[in-house]
């Protein structure tokens, strides 16, 4: 049997153990819920105080897509203008958030909103010159930044010999039905209350 000095200390050290491994799970358990977003009625969307990011709808957590050449987005042909403003949500591409309807852009569609600026461009046959020139290089340094954030690190397998019809390996990505969903959403609920406002 153990004496009474030896259960105290070895109790004691249970004790410490017991402390370290519950600072150590509360210290965990507070960076994930850091990185998590509190409800959207807890923000007051004044000043800085907003939600970091569009929640959606009746999102999957994540959804697979192959990246293939496509006809369809080509510069010049009669149907790509088309299949470019397909991509565009219902609305103005833009959502209007909490008690006081706060008008947001959505880096989304600004990411698409550039690349139809970039294929604008190149279907013209001259070098785009003042605003033009200047929205050219904001969309440029916006895509760059934006294609840094993302970082997706998926691996592509490459055939040199392929060109232009290779297929890209399966990437993971943002349910992007769930984004249109929320889009449109977002969109009628403002159309009514404008309605309202209106009456």
């Amino acid at each position: 049997m153990l004496s009474r000095r030896v259960a105290i200390a070895l109790l004691v050290v249970l004790i410490a153990v017991n402390i370290l491994v519950d600072m150590r799970l509360a210290r965990a358990l507070k960076a994930v819920a850091g990185t998590r977003s509190r409800p959207y009625e807890h923000y007051s969307w004044m000043g800085e105080d907003y939600a970091p990011r569009l929640l959606l709808d009746d999102a999957r957590p994540a959804v697979h897509l192959s990246l293939e050449e496509s006809q369809r987005y080509w510069i010049h042909t009669p149907e790509s203008e088309q299949e470019w403003l397909y991509m565009a949500t219902v609305g103005d591409n833009n959502v209007h958030l909490g008690g006081h309807h706060r008008y947001f852009s959505i880096s989304l569609t600004h990411e698409i909103h550039c690349l139809n600026a970039l294929r604008d461009a190149l279907q013209d046959d001259k070098a785009p010159v003042g605003h033009a020139a200047g929205h050219l290089a904001h969309c440029l340094s916006y895509l760059r930044q934006s294609t840094l954030c993302a970082a997706d690190t998926t691996l592509e397998p490459v055939d040199m010999m392929a060109q232009y019809d290779r297929v890209g390996g399966d990437h993971r990505c943002m349910d992007w039905t769930a984004f249109y969903k929320t889009m449109k959403d977002n969109w009628s609920g403002w159309l009514g209350l404008i309605e309202i406002l209106l009456q």
